[in-house]
């Protein structure tokens, strides 16, 4: 009977050890799983780090932090066929062309026409606010400048006839 007793006891802690082997597995997997999650939310490419929306009327103002990418399922749930909002590194590209054909388009004074029509197509297939706004006050900038240099060269010009 003792020997019995013992393979009884012997199988029932080693079906405890099997127990407490999945249970250790399954929470080992969902640690990992979280971990994942964690990693895809603070590494993956990031939209905008601040979005700050202030009222009109007051000073009040939101602000949200780290706005990540649109997943393509929502993008075609939504409608818009794949297509993702730009990123981060991708507006600072456009921006720099813009300006690269701004600059083009300023020392270019025949080629002005064509430029602002390249430009706004530009901005058609891009179509967000913020590039053209930026578009906009980079415009501005560089026809203040102009205006400012030909200002110059009258009042020298004018000195010189004096």
């Amino acid at each position: 009977m003792d020997h019995r007793i013992r393979e009884e006891m012997e199988r029932q802690t080693s079906e405890r050890i099997r127990t407490v082997l999945k249970e250790l597995a399954w929470e080992q997997e969902k640690h990992s799983i979280g971990l994942k999650k964690l990693q895809a939310r603070f590494r993956d490419k990031v939209e905008f780090d601040t979005v700050i929306v202030r009222a009109i009327n007051s000073e009040h103002q939101v602000s949200t932090y780290r706005l990540l990418l649109l997943s393509e399922k929502y993008c075609k749930v939504q409608g818009m066929d794949g297509k993702r909002r730009m990123t981060r590194y991708d507006l600072y590209q456009k921006e720099a062309d813009v300006t690269k054909e701004s600059r083009e388009s300023a020392t270019a004074g025949a080629d002005d026409l064509s430029a602002m029509g390249q430009e706004q197509k530009h901005r058609q297939r891009w179509g967000g606010r913020r590039m053209e706004g930026r578009v906009e006050r980079i415009q501005k900038i560089i026809e203040k400048a102009e205006k400012a240099k030909s200002k110059i060269l009258q009042r020298k010009q004018e000195w010189d006839k004096l």
